[in-house]
């Protein structure tokens, strides 16, 4: 039973890397990906040998255990870098990542080149009693990938808040899904933790490892086929002016002096969106506002952040729901669905709809429809 779930997780995993290996939209972050489905490969087959006392004709299989291991996570450190955009190419700076990696195959490698009975005496106490370098190497390599999620899910976070504040429309470059599996492996690498720790036995390893990396790859791999981040040049290209969207208290602002020109870039702002209705084009962003009313970028950031108390996200988004509002009470409009009218305001999801006219209205279009007419 116990190889038999290995062996399955295995097979799932080395199809699942085939699959983004040759995927028809094969690109970087694929690649990251099949690498990020092989990791976990070598773990199950190093533990399926030890269980059935079959390791010492593959003494090799604990240094590529402990190699792939201590790559996943700088591996998906970069993925989440390449899939946001922050990177574009390697370093060759990016190598020392791999250092924690190449230690643990020297010692691996010292064990595989020893006297058999060496190795016996090594690997039959990792059923029960992992020797302590090895129990210290497993203990890195768990300090390691959660400093490496910690640290993709501090980058997601700010990468997510500049896109609020530069674009009206983020449904296909949102990341919220990768800060999801960061969640998802951190609450299923803790339930796994106490029963290892209690039972550091290797059928433990057996049960938990291949249960727990097969619900968060099918996870990672289902979101990124349903909900995959496009990119575009003209997008990275918007993610260099996440700076100026920085709003900080200026010694001007402090002493009143820009209260006014504050004001008055609000005026311009919102009659400008309520004249040329901008707001319906669903690829408005910042730049393009900037160009069109002649405000400069961080000024625009600024005044909505400050006068407003939103991003440019909700500031977009709150002319798209009143003008919603009024098309759902209009009888001209009365034969069409909600859908159509959201995609007329300027919403190109239907649930950034419903989400942005429940944040405005406190109910939903629905609500708002049935009760506007009783």
């Amino acid at each position: 039973m116990l190889v038999t779930l290995n062996i399955l997780a295995i097979v799932d995993f080395l199809l699942l890397a085939i699959l983004f290996v040759y995927r028809k939209s094969a690109t970087r972050n694929n690649l990251f990906l099949a690498f990020l489905m092989i990791t976990p490969i070598f773990a199950h087959f190093f533990n399926t040998l030890i269980y059935l006392d079959l390791i010492l004709n593959f003494p090799f299989a604990l240094a590529l255990s402990f190699l792939f291991n201590l790559l996943w996570g700088p591996c998906f450190y970069f993925y989440v870098m390449f899939s946001i955009g922050k990177r574009q190419s390697f370093k060759l700076l990016d190598l020392l990542h791999t250092i924690p990696s190449v230690f643990s195959v020297v010692y691996s490698l010292i064990i595989a080149f020893s006297p058999v009975d060496v190795q016996a005496t090594i690997f039959s106490s990792i059923k029960t009693h992992p020797p302590f370098m090895l129990n210290l190497l497993n203990q890195i390599m768990m300090l390691q990938t959660f400093t490496y999620m910690f640290l993709s899910w501090v980058m997601l976070k700010r990468y997510n808040r500049s896109l609020k504040h530069l674009f009206s429309d983020i449904h296909q470059l949102s990341a919220i899904w990768l800060q999801e599996f960061i969640i998802v492996m951190v609450f299923i690498g803790m339930l796994a933790f106490i029963p290892i720790m209690l039972f550091p036995q290797i059928e433990t390893f057996m049960i938990f490892l291949p249960i727990g990396s097969t619900l968060c790859y099918f996870f990672l791999v289902y979101k990124n086929i349903s909900t995959p981040i496009v990119f575009s040049k003209q997008v990275q290209e918007l993610l260099l002016l996440a700076p100026e969207t920085e709003v900080e208290q200026t010694p001007e602002t402090a002493k009143g002096q820009s209260h006014e020109m504050i004001k008055q870039y609000a005026e311009k702002l919102n009659a400008y969106l309520l004249a040329e209705k901008s707001y319906q084009n669903s690829g408005i962003n910042i730049k393009t506002l900037s160009v069109e009313t002649g405000i400069g970028v961080h000024h625009i950031s600024e005044t909505i952040n400050k006068e407003f108390n939103r991003n440019f996200f909700d500031y977009i988004n709150s002319f798209r729901v009143e003008k919603a509002k009024q098309l759902l009470l209009s009888p001209e409009k009365d034969c069409y669905t909600i859908e159509s009218i959201a995609q007329e305001v300027g919403f190109n999801s239907r649930s950034t709809f419903y989400t942005a006219f429940k944040k405005e209205s406190g109910i939903t279009p629905t609500e708002y429809k049935n009760k506007c007419r009783t």
